[in-house]
């Protein structure tokens, strides 16, 4: 983890790059106050960085959060139950999804809202399609990856010919992106799954502070609600902090099987998760202020 600051009243501050300490370069007189409004109070942003350059691709289409404007499916099947299917890395059917509505131009969007400031960047994007047949029908559909609402690269997906029945998009340009967009060319679509591989370039966490100088203390007080980063994905050791005391962590499988809970009670911590299969995970966290749960892919 790396630290480092902005805002206002920054150059006012020094922090230690490996422990995230922040100090005065020089003690402030409140009789003379330095500060950009010379009210005493002053604004600092603090963010702290993580990169994971060096770790493998994989699929994180399971970590996203789905939605879709498909309104009607084959057979009567639920929405919830045909976004589940997308992700559930299975694929050895012939159709799993049967989008069915009358017009083209609806959309199956995966969003990444767990990154905390951090982004993905994408390697390939694998369409599976039905495997006995209706090849064509995904044909000048396209795939968008998106960053803060605004379309980074898209590619329209036709069918490889023949009996192929997936498509891979394997030449993306490496940037960075928190959402990705399918749209369909036609009502009627079938399909088994969508990968979407990537790996994280940058967890960061940002957290702007207010310090207030009075005659007889400092104080240093957070001016917005506490926030949690962790190591997503995690391999031999899952790492969080906070910036209040963690009172627990629990991991569950997608099934509901509880299989780790710690209770720290301090704001940073790592715990040994080596024994855990690979797979996603379930992690709930609680602090004094805030609950937060979340998707984890243990590789």
């Amino acid at each position: 983890m790396a630290y480092s600051i902005s805002g206002t009243d920054a150059d006012l501050f020094e922090i230690d790059q490996t422990t995230g300490d922040l100090r005065f370069k020089e003690a402030p007189f409140f009789s003379e106050p330095n500060d950009s409004d010379a009210d005493n109070i002053y604004d600092v942003v603090l963010h702290a960085t993580e990169t994971y350059d060096d770790m493998e691709s994989q699929n994180m289409a399971p970590l996203a959060s789905l939605s879709t404007t498909v309104t009607t499916w084959h057979g009567d099947v639920t929405t919830e139950e045909s976004l589940a299917k997308i992700i559930d890395g299975k694929t050895t059917a012939d159709w799993e999804i049967h989008p069915q509505d009358e017009e083209g131009g609806k959309t199956i969007t995966f969003d990444f809202p767990y990154l905390n400031g951090g982004h993905y960047m994408p390697t390939a994007f694998t369409f599976f399609n039905r495997v006995s047949c209706c090849h064509d029908r995904i044909d000048g559909s396209t795939v968008a990856f998106n960053l803060n609402g605004e379309t980074q690269q898209e590619y329209t997906l036709n069918h490889p010919g023949g009996t192929v029945s997936t498509i891979n998009v394997n030449q993306l340009d490496l940037l960075p992106f928190d959402q990705v967009v399918v749209t369909f060319s036609g009502g009627t679509q079938n399909f088994r799954e969508i990968e979407i591989h990537a790996k994280p370039s940058v967890v960061a966490v940002s957290k702007e502070l207010s310090i207030s100088v009075n005659e007889a203390t400092l104080n240093i007080n957070a001016i917005q609600e506490d926030e949690i980063y962790y190591t997503n994905p995690i391999t031999n050791d899952l790492r969080l902090g906070s910036s209040m005391p963690i009172k627990s962590i629990t991991l569950y499988t997608i099934s509901g099987q509880k299989v780790l809970n710690v209770e720290p009670n301090k704001s940073e911590t790592t715990i040994d998760v080596s024994s855990l299969t690979q797979g996603v995970y379930i992690m709930n966290v609680d602090t004094a202020s805030l609950q937060k749960k979340v998707k984890l892919i243990k590789r």
